[in-house]
């Protein structure tokens, strides 16, 4: 797993808003993610998407930080 720094900069006539890897990105805003390899992989061969230095983040802790989100992100009772 990686964790990286993701700007998306939206080409001529592009949609300003994209959902990509299981995230949502805004053209020209950067927006720290934490990624499998793969998606890291993929990203860095996408010429929308530019990449700050990339972090290698243990499956315990990328997990740690999606329950810490998604309880962030739920409804209060």
């Amino acid at each position: 797993m990686k964790k990286v720094s993701v700007t998306y900069h939206a080409g001529k006539g592009e949609t300003k808003v994209v959902e990509a890897w299981g995230h949502t990105f805004y053209d020209g805003k950067s927006e720290t993610v934490t990624v499998s390899d793969e998606y890291y992989n993929e990203m860095t061969g996408n010429r929308f998407y530019e990449l700050g230095k990339a972090t290698d983040v243990s499956e315990a802790e990328a997990e740690k930080e999606k329950t810490a989100v998604a309880e962030k992100s739920a409804p209060k009772k």
